[in-house]
């Protein structure tokens, strides 16, 4: 994961309705997790499915990612991703 992507990563995980098995498929997408984050409900749409694409540009428009992080660490919360170099190896799967 590189570092600038934490922020994608947080905004897919507040949005409800994208889980692990979507996330997965956001992930191995070729445009990356920032290009998916940041593309058009057209292109969301084979991706996620009409509705979900739908519910995701919506809730994109309402949630910033960057202050939300922000927010976190101001509270002292230490965001990691899966992918991250800090995340620790015993909590990982395989």
């Amino acid at each position: 994961m590189k570092k600038d992507e934490l922020i994608y990563y947080l905004g897919f995980s507040y949005c409800l309705g994208i889980g692990p098995m979507t996330f997965k498929v956001i992930k191995n997408h070729p445009k990356g997790v920032r290009g998916v984050y940041e593309t058009s409900q057209k292109e969301l749409s084979p991706i996620f499915g009409v509705k979900l694409a739908e519910k995701f540009v919506e809730f994109r428009r309402r949630f910033d990612p960057k202050k939300e992080l922000e927010k976190l660490k101001k509270d002292g919360i230490t965001v990691l991703a899966v992918d991250g170099e800090d995340y620790p190896r015993c909590l990982k799967k395989g």
